[in-house]
C-alpha cells in the first residue's frame, strides 16, 4: 500500500493529453492495484494476484511499483499454496484459477 498510495485515495486528476488511451492508463492502474487490495482484503488472493498481474502488464510503471507488485504477488500465492497443502479447497480453487489466468 506505500507503493500505491492512490489506491486507497481517490485517484489522481486526469492531466491534459493529446492521448486518451495514456490520460486513462493511471486510472486504470489504480483501479487494478485498488481491486487487489479489496479482493486480499477480502481472502480472495487469486483476485489480487489477477488484478496486480494485469495492473504490472500497463506501460508507465516504476521498477518499483513493478517490483512491489511481485512481492505482493509472491505472498498471496505461497499463502494459498501453504493453505492448499494443509487441504482448504479453496485455496486450491483459488490456484487453480491463478493457473487458468496464466495459460491463456
Amino acid at each position: 500500500e506505500k507503493t500505491y498510495p492512490a489506491a486507497i485515495q481517490s485517484p489522481p486528476p486526469q492531466a491534459e493529453t493529446s492521448n486518451p488511451a495514456t490520460a486513462a492508463q493511471p486510472t486504470e492502474v489504480h483501479e487494478l492495484v485498488r481491486a487487489a487490495v479489496s479482493a486480499a482484503r477480502a481472502n480472495d488472493y487469486a483476485g489480487g494476484v489477477i488484478a496486480l498481474t494485469e495492473a504490472q502488464r500497463k506501460p508507465g510503471l516504476t521498477a518499483e511499483q513493478v517490483m512491489a507488485a511481485q512481492r505482493a504477488k509472491q505472498a498471496m500465492t505461497s499463502e494459498l499454496i501453504n493453505r492448499a497443502a494443509a487441504g482448504d479447497q479453496q485455496a486450491l480453487a483459488q490456484l487453480k484459477a491463478i493457473e487458468r489466468t496464466r495459460s491463456q
